[in-house]
């Protein structure tokens, strides 16, 4: 589907934030292939697209972009995450959804409420953090350990979708996959003998 709105064009665009707006902004020209690859992505201001550059540089967008598609084609969705390093420049990785989900209200629009990214250290302990468009709240188990100003305004959460029912691509034949095994497994051997 190709779309043309304020001056931007994108070709099956399927990335949204998820405060509903899409990740490519006006004056940004991108062109996806097969599910969700980005092949370029420009801009006609020359410091912009000096900057999309960089960025992309700088978080290996072209491996991000496997490793989403990758997790949305095994899940069914995976989480683009953002967050500032040590050094204040906006990084980006891709988080599987074991890892990561938001919290939606009960309207029809089902805007995104809060986001939660964690997981478990070795020694037991689930560390993390929650998101809202106005702070980040990083935890430990249910001890809040630091809270700070969210720096980007909106919950720092993509979420790629392989499909509207977040279904990985091998779903479908899951339970036959399934079934078989057990079949194979509990099957009693068959013996072969020859009648005279």
């Amino acid at each position: 589907m190709d779309m043309k709105r304020n001056g931007f064009k994108a070709i099956k665009s399927e990335y949204k934030f998820l405060n509903g707006e899409e990740t490519v902004k006006p004056g940004i020209d991108a062109e996806y292939v097969c599910t969700r690859l980005i092949i370029k992505v420009s801009h006609e201001d020359e410091t912009t697209d000096e900057a999309i550059k960089d960025f992309n540089k700088l978080n290996n967008t072209a491996d991000l972009d496997y490793n989403l598609d990758k997790l949305a084609a095994i899940y069914g969705h995976g989480w683009e995450y953002f967050y500032q390093d040590e050094d204040a420049h906006t990084r980006v990785i891709a988080v599987k959804p074991k890892r990561c989900f938001a919290v939606y209200d009960d309207t029809v629009r089902g805007k995104a409420l809060f986001g939660v990214r964690y997981e478990y250290r070795k020694n037991g302990k689930r560390v993390g953090e929650y998101m809202t468009p106005a702070e980040i709240v990083q935890f430990e188990d249910s001890k809040v350990i630091e809270r700070r100003t969210n720096p980007y305004g909106m919950i720092p959460l993509v979420e790629h979708v392989m499909n509207d029912e977040r279904i990985g691509l091998f779903e479908h034949v899951a339970g036959m996959v399934t079934l078989s095994m057990g079949v194979f497994v509990s099957c009693p051997p068959v013996i072969h003998t020859k009648l005279a």
